[in-house]
């Protein structure tokens, strides 16, 4: 959390305006990562939670995981145990009872955490889009002329990129640990 305050107030140093995305889960992660941004100079830090509807988050990550494992030229089971370390993984409802039992101890956000803002993207749509240049003050909101599907497209090329990049190193450190 320190790297990630530092290297967040190194961006700072190009623009007025930086945003970090983080998974933290745990109160104290969210916390812990505002209090080191503020102990390392940033000031108006506030907090954007993405809320989505369980069922529909779990099926748009299982379909991730899938499409990772078929990357990675493995078996979602031996991704998962590349990737989290939980063996048994073999199928969309043992993927679901896994996340179950890791998202038990999310936090939802609570008012020590003020300033923070609740979007909703279960729609997983332009709204949502529309909805977060809102909170983050984003007025012209011109998405380069792109539609909704080409946008989903060019992001699906870059995460394929870096999908790649993570497979190679868990390659690298499977190797180094043989």
């Amino acid at each position: 959390m320190k790297i990630l305050a530092r290297l967040t107030l190194e961006g700072a140093r190009d623009s007025d305006t930086v945003v970090l995305t983080h998974p933290s889960y745990i109160r104290p992660q969210q916390t812990g990562l505002r209090q080191y941004l503020i102990n390392v100079g940033a000031n108006d830090v506030s907090i954007v939670f993405l809320y989505c509807d369980f069922d529909v988050h779990m099926q748009a990550v299982w379909k991730r995981a899938v499409c990772q494992a078929q990357q990675a030229i493995i078996t979602v089971e031996e991704f998962q145990m590349n990737l989290i370390g939980v063996p048994g993984i073999v199928d969309f409802d043992s993927y679901v009872g896994a996340q179950k039992a890791f998202m038990s101890s999310y936090d939802k956000p609570d008012e020590s955490e003020q300033p923070f803002k609740m979007v909703d993207v279960t729609a997983k749509d332009v709204a949502v889009l529309d909805s977060l240049d809102e909170v983050f003050g984003i007025e012209n909101k011109s998405r380069w002329d792109l539609t909704y599907e080409e946008m989903v497209q060019k992001i699906k090329a870059v995460d394929v990129k870096r999908d790649q990049i993570m497979i190679e190193s868990q390659d690298e450190t499977r190797v180094a640990s043989n």
